[in-house]
């Protein structure tokens, strides 16, 4: 057995192989295509932010902007679909390791928040449940 579809041939012949490789297809359509507007969503926020929504005129500050982001992207992506090993990708792995281990850093260090500036911000049904699960703590 290979992969997937050689457990449906073996299970339901050919039709059982061929029902499980379209199964495949579609998740991993329904995959890349959710992939693809996670990434234009967040380059058009990443856009708004450096820039300013109110300084932006034309396409930049079309609704549509998603879409041509969308249409940049996938070309760039594509030829990355067709490297089969992984390996390829470890200095790339490593790199985006580093910038996410440096901004969660830079985060704590420059926006500390305290547990009881949090408090001030809670709600009456946050206050409920927070005085509940202690007191379920200390029956424990």
């Amino acid at each position: 057995i290979m992969g997937f579809g050689d457990v449906g041939f073996a299970l339901y012949s050919a039709t059982g192989k061929r029902l499980v490789n379209a199964a495949i297809i579609c998740c991993q359509m329904g995959f890349c295509t959710a992939y693809c507007v996670f990434i234009a969503e967040n380059l058009q926020m990443a856009i708004f932010e450096v820039v300013g929504c109110g300084s932006i005129s034309g396409l930049w500050a079309s609704e549509n902007l998603v879409y041509w982001i969308i249409l940049a992207v996938i070309p760039l992506q594509i030829p990355l679909t067709w490297i089969r090993q992984l390996k390829y990708f470890a200095l790339t792995n490593f790199i985006a390791n580093i910038i996410i281990l440096t901004t969660v850093a830079f985060m704590y260090i420059s926006f500390p928040v305290s547990y009881t500036h949090l408090r001030a911000h809670e709600t009456p049904e946050h206050l409920v449940c927070r005085l509940l699960l202690e007191k379920k703590k200390r029956r424990r």
